[in-house]
């Protein structure tokens, strides 16, 4: 009798694995179904933050991602890039329009051809640029996950 290996074709994390950016900090607030994301305020007040979320290398060793899938609900506040590493190199950047889906996004115009040699199975980054436009903006992200092509 064969047996048959289920592999998943994607990786994921929970909102409240949410980081902050050192360069344009934000304000994170942890609740067991997500994670709601702040502009930080005072004299170190961004209008834009940037926060990271960590995800596993890609099932299988696969270097090709066809869609990133984002879970949140924002308030007086506008997701306005995208940015994805494999390892230390930049594989996908995109200043997001009014027609782009963060829940959905395409992402399968994405290479390997620019990762560093060895750099694919060093974990992934997917970093995500706000914009704050006003004290009360608010982003909850409940999960950030990637599929992959088989």
């Amino acid at each position: 009798m064969a047996h048959t290996r289920l592999v998943a074709d994607w990786v994921a994390v929970h909102g409240n694995a949410v980081i902050s950016d050192a360069s344009r900090p934000v304000n994170i607030a942890n609740y067991p179904r997500e994670a709601v994301v702040t502009p930080k305020l005072g004299t170190d007040h961004w209008p834009t933050g940037v926060v990271h979320f960590a995800l596993p290398s890609a099932p299988n060793g696969s270097t090709k991602p066809i869609k990133l899938l984002v879970n949140v609900v924002t308030t007086i506040a506008t997701a306005r890039k995208v940015e994805i590493y494999f390892g230390g190199s930049e594989v996908y950047q995109l200043t997001l329009s009014e027609e782009d889906n963060l829940e959905c996004l395409d992402i399968s115009s994405i290479s390997a051809m620019g990762v560093q040699e060895g750099r694919c199975g060093q974990g992934i980054n997917v970093s995500i640029s706000i914009d704050f436009r006003q004290a009360s903006s608010k982003v909850s992200f409940e999960s950030v996950g990637m599929v992959f092509s088989k």
